[in-house]
């Protein structure tokens, strides 16, 4: 939807996410709210044995990480937080590669299956 309100894809054009094919393709539904994100994201944070609830918006994900940092993660080096905002340069990537370039994706890319 962003995109087709921007005029890079057409009118008509096909805007739902690319994950699920069932919401439109907005930042939040698409990086936090998809049901294949959440299960990036948790395989991501199991990573380092964190539990988390997801939140409802890209502004409340980092001010949870912002508060994250300065709270609580004394002992989480910067190396986690970049492998964090590694991994979301990869997936919002990934999603470019498929409406752009028609790539097929695949849970696999992530490490995860799509069903």
């Amino acid at each position: 939807m962003f995109l087709r309100n921007r005029g890079v894809l057409p009118e008509n054009g096909d805007c739902l996410c690319v994950w699920c094919k069932d919401r439109e393709d907005q930042g939040n539904h698409v990086l936090l709210l998809c049901n294949f994100a959440w299960i990036v994201w948790c395989k991501i944070f199991q990573r380092w044995d964190i539990q988390w609830v997801i939140p409802n918006s890209i502004e409340h994900l980092f001010r949870y990480l912002i508060w994250w940092t300065v709270f609580m993660a004394k002992s989480w080096n910067k190396g986690g937080w970049l492998f964090v905002v590694r991994c979301y340069g990869f997936y919002w990537l990934t999603r470019n590669d498929s409406i752009f370039n028609d790539k097929v994706l695949d849970g696999d890319d992530f490490g995860v299956s799509s069903k």
